[in-house]
């Protein structure tokens, strides 16, 4: 009889302590990492506590709240401490069964803490020890013959693992010294979702390279990005601004005509959904930007023949004997092309005489050619009253 009231008695205590862990799972499941959060180390010591936890309830705990559990390795993390958080989350995985779901997804992530502690031994870096986890890298070597690396940091939100949601990103600039050491010149962070290096110009011992990266505002807008170039110095690196190339996609970067100045290949938003055309089928309009005396200017003027052949290859597309709302991108990105490269008049010509057909009665076609023609002739007629652009089409 003892027995089976000690047995109800044991009982009656797990089933009062279901609720306060269930609790404790949805309140760190919710906790808010960051270095300046006052209550840091009593969500460490819970979520500590719950990793104690073994057997079948632990191998639950790291599918249905794998969260809580990581609370405790990603307070150290986010407080710096690189070291102390390896070794809780070594712990956890430990305590993991051979061939849990959750033993490869916390290996990795026990992967990106490792790269964080050994890519910059002292922790010689200005965001190395503010949460921020390690993203792309890029080495150069300027013109004194130093080697520098570019690395991109990202912050997830509330010191979370999940590198998709992030809520600021950084860009630092190190000088490569002796025996793998690095010491750090330049950070600069934002809320952005994060830094991408998309080319790197005159690298090697003829001159400064030039680095450009492009960060994405944390909004709605799915197109918009903030573009700019570093000139890597031995007295640090310079930061030249996008100026009209911000908000626009960069899809590539070379030196064009070999003067020692990068060029810029931008997308234009603003053509998506054009005359509710689906997104894979509006026109798209690109631009050439280029660096003149620290400032990003257009330069469309000086690559005619590129936009020439981008115009050949929108003609490619364009099947006049199909509905035009079905080719309607094409046609439209010959034009944009045309105008692009200086030749506006013949564009207005070409237009006119390619819409012919499908603007007479009958032909089914003539309320959407005209539509067309209302909306795309008075942008060039205000274009040509303007002042004259490097990127004439850029106007439109």
């Amino acid at each position: 009889m003892t027995k089976i009231i000690l047995c109800l008695a044991l009982f009656g205590l797990v089933f009062i302590s279901l609720p306060a862990i269930a609790d404790t799972h949805k309140k760190l499941q919710q906790a808010c990492l960051s270095a300046n959060n006052a209550d840091l180390d009593a969500l460490h010591d819970e979520s500590r506590e719950l990793g104690l936890t073994g057997g079948i309830a632990f191998a639950k705990m790291a599918v249905k709240a794998p969260r809580a559990l990581l609370v405790a390795p990603l307070a150290h993390f986010v407080l710096g401490e690189r070291l102390a958080a390896k070794e809780e989350l070594a712990t956890l995985i430990e305590s993991l069964p051979d061939r849990h779901a959750m033993r490869k997804k916390w290996a990795e992530l026990l992967q990106d803490i490792n790269k964080s502690r050994t890519l910059y031994p002292g922790h010689d870096s200005e965001l190395a020890s503010k949460g921020f986890w390690p993203g792309d890298a890029t080495e150069v070597t300027a013109a004194d013959g130093g080697k520098y690396r570019l690395q991109v940091w990202l912050r997830p939100s509330c010191g979370g693992t999940n590198l998709s949601r992030i809520s600021r990103a950084g860009l630092e600039v190190f000088r490569l010294e002796s025996e793998g050491r690095v010491k750090s010149l330049w950070a600069h962070e934002e809320e952005t979702y994060g830094f991408g290096i998309v080319g790197v110009l005159a690298e090697g011992p003829g001159a400064d390279p030039m680095v450009t990266v492009t960060s994405s505002e944390a909004g709605t807008c799915n197109d918009c990005a903030q573009t700019s170039t570093l000139l890597v110095r031995e007295t640090g690196p310079v930061w030249i601004s996008g100026g009209t190339l911000d908000g626009m996609t960069v899809e590539g970067v070379a030196d064009l005509d070999k003067d020692g100045s990068p060029e810029y290949i931008a997308m234009l938003p603003g053509w998506s959904f054009y005359m509710d055309l689906c997104h894979n089928c509006s026109p798209r309009l690109s631009a050439i930007f280029t660096l003149r005396e620290s400032k990003i200017v257009e330069a469309c003027d000086s690559f005619p023949n590129d936009f020439e052949e981008r115009a050949r290859d929108a003609l490619d597309n364009d099947d006049p004997q199909a509905p035009l709302e079905d080719v309607a991108g094409a046609v439209v990105m010959v034009f944009l092309n045309m105008v692009q490269a200086g030749k506006d008049k013949e564009a207005e010509a070409w237009l006119k005489e390619r819409l012919a057909p499908q603007s007479q009665k009958g032909s089914g076609n003539e309320a959407y050619a005209e539509n067309l023609l209302d909306d795309l002739l008075p942008r060039l007629a205000k274009m040509r009253a303007g002042k004259p652009r490097g990127c004439p089409a850029n106007a439109l």
